[in-house]
């Protein structure tokens, strides 16, 4: 669960600075783009900057979300600012079991935080393990 923040014009220093929130990863515009088995892929052609507190822990869905939002709302006005000329959502990356994947609960206080940040929500299902017969 992470707040991503996309741009095309912006730094990862700037849009820092604009959030006022310590990021977890970022690349800017510009930066060489690394791999470990390849040697020249060039420049990266948008900013990503990343804000995600518990990292690849495993968690609840609603629990990372509420974490998240908690971060995150004391600069709602500023992100949401950003959102006029930046690409802003809350990215999931939901991994479980075929046949053992839950919903995603989401209360309308959440929702209601999710807007005031002027964030979109990408949700990506990766299940694994055995399907069901």
């Amino acid at each position: 669960m992470a707040l991503s923040i996309v741009s095309e014009d912006l730094t990862a220093q700037a849009i820092t600075q604009v959030t006022g929130l310590e990021l977890t990863d970022s690349w800017s515009r510009g930066d060489l783009r690394t791999h470990p088995r390849m040697r020249h892929l060039g420049p990266h052609a948008f900013t990503r900057w990343t804000l995600c507190p518990e990292g690849d822990l495993p968690g609840e869905f609603e629990d990372k979300l509420t974490r998240l939002l908690q971060l995150t709302e004391p600069a709602a006005a500023r992100i949401r600012a950003l959102a006029d000329t930046c690409d802003v959502s809350i990215l999931v990356g939901y991994q479980g079991y075929t046949g053992q994947m839950w919903g995603l609960p989401i209360e309308s206080r959440d929702v209601a935080r999710i807007a005031a940040l002027g964030a979109a929500l990408d949700v990506d299902l990766y299940a694994s393990g055995p399907a069901l017969p």
